[in-house]
């Protein structure tokens, strides 16, 4: 969940700055020093090479593509992996996934072929070339070159167009023809929207959506689902065994729905996944075995693989190198290094032929919905577990989980309708997840997401298309209807769903909207307007109305009294905390917003610093997740590769001290498929300082602009506490209502 909206607070420091000008102040606690916890995961080990290299032997390729077959017959498996690694981020670990799955190679039962698109300017292995080539994969264990047969070299293609894929699969099912098939897609995901972008050619493609214009050409959703028709057309395959997206948060409802006329079974992720990608030597192997495993089981044996026995962990001298450039440990056992990439990670399969039934248990939650207090909905949209945003991470996520928001609903037992409803939609999500995993870090996962927005992000151009990008979903589903009623009012047969009339605001602050029922903060009280090392300054306020984060605020003054530099933002403890489904989220003791929430926190004079083995140097980091074990936070920036690649936005994260992976965005605003970037020595990152421009004459009210230069090297990026300067800063105290809106009040202090 995102907390950081500037915006948002601008109005209440212009009140401060109208009275008088100073600053103080800094409340955020380091990480608790929690332990990640690794998910569970059974099995057989991988095979060694000799098992391998004991499979049956692979079949010609040449004569398979002339005939499909050894003798003109068909194998019992396809598999075909579309690669999209057009990417600087993604190039390099698209292609080891290739070559591990190239350990495992085809046979006279499973045939293995690859289209990969390499980027110009990347990765720089195995000739470096940067065209799109087919692949008929055969057994070889180099995991950095592809020893396979090269079929064909297509020149630059475009990946994200859906006619793209339509060659590739028709291409592969007319020369490889199997009992079964399964589709494989890699690159960066958007969840509902769909993903996998390219950069060459470029350009915001054929499809007048306001993403495209935003991101560029992507396949979006309703465009891969006219695909994968088109393809099922013209090849008579009635449906896929496996479709899997290797790919960020790709497990959403909307994404099951356009898949379940295709496939069988959906594998994907509702968070974003390591560069590592998947297992394929383990699953794959499996399959080589038994290749009358069906694609339930296959779906079950990718999740069970999932980090834990990916040649970058399983693989002696391939762990060693991975740990190397990408741990805290680089000598880091197989156990030691899957625990450390497992903490936020997901991965789900999932029985598309239940899907129907999902949706009428969605539909029949989102009537009784729509007969319930809105406010409540949006108290529950705002707490249940989320995940990346795509969009705006100005914003709180619009993506959570199914099950937890369901959870929530009837764990709350407000309305009996609505708790029978949920409950009924829960059964039947866990009748259709056919295998989930989650780390420590997504407790409430349960393998298939929903896009519930705020209403900020809801008006963001007539929502984003989601009725034009999802249009597989939301013409066989209720819940865009409700979308509408719950943030506009707007019913589908033009009368009304609910009994509660939320758009007709009294006095015209909060507009009416669900979960926007103004908040009051009665100014801070400070038991001095001074601090120093050892003489903390408490402040105390009192807070009304539907609160569902406080968060504390510390900006700093400049000498000239004309900038306001954000130096540290967290939340304040709400002193009883919740946990339902395995999220944490405070519990106000409100009574929905009756009583009175007092608030009394310490501010000690000081701040924040990164150190990247050379230097130390002062930064934001700003919190990422409320609970009891919220030790996860982001430092915002500009990331600059070595090898000349393009710079991109990114956040590093940091737990417990440490940075734990840095993930990229497509857009300068944090927007864009997001994606983990693997750090290379060398490479850097340009820390974004952030404020407020306080002069009379400002062209913007707040700025962004590039400060000091990290170095990634040898030693982990690491925080730790400084003295704050002697100077005037801003304390504050902001509330945020459970629509994303905040509301705050600032004091000044004066550091000694």
């Amino acid at each position: 969940m995102r907390t950081k909206k500037w915006l948002a607070i601008w109005l209440s420091l212009i009140l401060v700055f109208s009275l008088v000008l100073t600053a103080c102040d800094e409340f955020e606690e380091e990480g608790d020093g929690t332990e990640a916890v690794p998910v569970e995961s059974s099995g057989d080990p991988l095979p060694t090479e000799e098992d391998v290299s004991a499979q049956e032997p692979a079949v010609d390729p040449t004569a398979v593509v002339s005939g499909g077959g050894e003798a003109g017959g068909q194998a019992e498996w396809l598999f075909m992996m579309y690669l999209d690694a057009d990417d600087e981020v993604l190039e390099k670990d698209i292609f080891t996934d290739l070559n591990e799955a190239e350990r495992v190679g085809s046979t006279d039962q499973l045939s293995i072929v690859a289209q990969i698109d390499r980027y110009e300017g990347g990765f720089d292995g195995d000739g470096d070339w940067t065209s799109a080539k087919r692949f008929y994969l055969t057994q070889d264990a180099d995991l950095k070159s592809i020893a396979s047969p090269e079929l064909d070299d297509l020149g630059e293609v475009n990946m994200a167009d859906g006619q793209t894929l339509v060659d590739f699969v028709t291409w592969a099912v007319a020369n490889y023809p199997a009992k079964h098939y399964a589709l494989i897609m890699s690159d960066h995901g958007m969840g509902w929207p769909g993903g996998y972008f390219d950069p060459a050619p470029g350009g915001s493609g054929p499809d007048d959506v306001l993403l495209a214009q935003d991101f560029g050409d992507g396949m979006w959703l309703m465009e891969l689902d006219k695909a994968l028709a088109d393809i099922r057309q013209q090849t008579g395959i009635e449906q896929f065994d496996l479709i899997g997206f290797d790919a960020c948060l790709m497990g959403h409802l909307e994404v099951t729905t356009a898949m379940a006329n295709h496939a069988q079974v959906m594998v994907a992720s509702q968070e974003l996944e390591p560069g590592l990608g998947w297992a394929y030597a383990d699953f794959l192997i499996k399959l080589a075995f038994d290749t009358q495993i069906d694609g339930v089981q296959l779906g079950k044996d990718i999740v069970e693989a999932y980090i834990v026995k990916d040649q970058l962990i399983v693989d002696d001298s391939a762990r060693a190198e991975f740990a190397a450039e990408n741990l805290q440990n680089s000598s880091a056992t197989a156990s030691q290094a899957a625990k450390e990439l497992e903490y936020d990670i997901t991965l789900s399969a999932v029985d598309l032929t239940q899907n129907a039934n999902l949706l009428a248990a969605l539909d029949e939650l989102v009537y009784a919905l729509g007969q319930a207090d809105q406010n409540w909905v949006a108290e529950t949209r705002a707490y249940a577990q989320a995940y990346e945003n795509a969009f705006d991470e100005n914003l709180p996520s619009g993506y959570i989980d199914l099950v937890n928001f369901a959870q929530i609903l009837v764990d709350d037992n407000r309305d009996d309708q609505v708790s029978q409803t949920a409950q009924s939609l829960i059964d039947t999500v866990q009748s259709m997840v056919l295998a989930e995993k989650h780390g420590k870090g997504r407790p409430g996962s349960n393998g298939i997401s929903i896009y519930f927005p705020v209403y900020d992000m809801y008006t963001m151009g007539d929502n984003l298309d989601f009725n034009i990008i999802a249009a597989p979903f939301t013409d066989v589903s209720q819940w865009d209807e409700y979308l509408a009623y719950h943030f506009d009012n707007q019913s589908p047969d033009g009368g009304e769903w609910g009994s509660l009339n939320l758009w007709q605001s009294e006095d015209g602050s909060s507009g009416g909207r669900a979960g926007a029922k103004k908040v009051t903060i009665e100014p801070l009280t400070l038991s001095s307007d001074t601090a120093s090392a050892g003489a903390p300054v408490t402040i105390q306020t009192t807070i009304q109305g539907q609160v569902a984060y406080i968060y504390y605020f510390l900006g700093k003054l400049s000498d000239d009294e004309t900038r306001l530099s954000v130096e540290d933002m967290d939340y304040i403890d709400a002193g009883v905390t919740k946990q339902i489904g395995g999220v944490f989220m405070p519990d106000w003791e409100d009574n929905n917003g009756e009583l009175p929430i007092e608030i009394e926190t310490d501010f000690d004079p000081i701040v924040f610093a990164v150190d990247d083995g050379s230097s130390v140097t002062p930064a934001l980091f700003m919190p990422e997740e409320y609970g009891e074990e919220a030790s996860t936070y982001t430092l915002e920036g500009i990331y600059q590769f070595a090898d000349g690649s393009p710079e991109r936005y990114a956040n590093l994260f940091f737990r417990d001290g440490e940075l734990q992976k840095v993930i990229g965005y497509m857009n300068d605003d944090g927007a864009g498929a997001p994606r983990q970037i693997t750090p290379q020595p060398g490479d850097q990152f340009v820390i974004l300082n952030e404020g407020y421009d306080l002069k009379e004459d400002a062209s913007e009210e707040m700025y962004s602009e590039r400060g000091a230069v990290l170095t990634f090297g040898s030693q982990n990026f690491t925080w730790q506490e400084l003295p704050a300067e002697p100077g005037f800063y801003v304390v504050g105290i902001i509330a945020e209502d459970f629509d994303g809106n905040q509301y705050a009040e600032f004091e000044v202090v004066e550091v000694k």
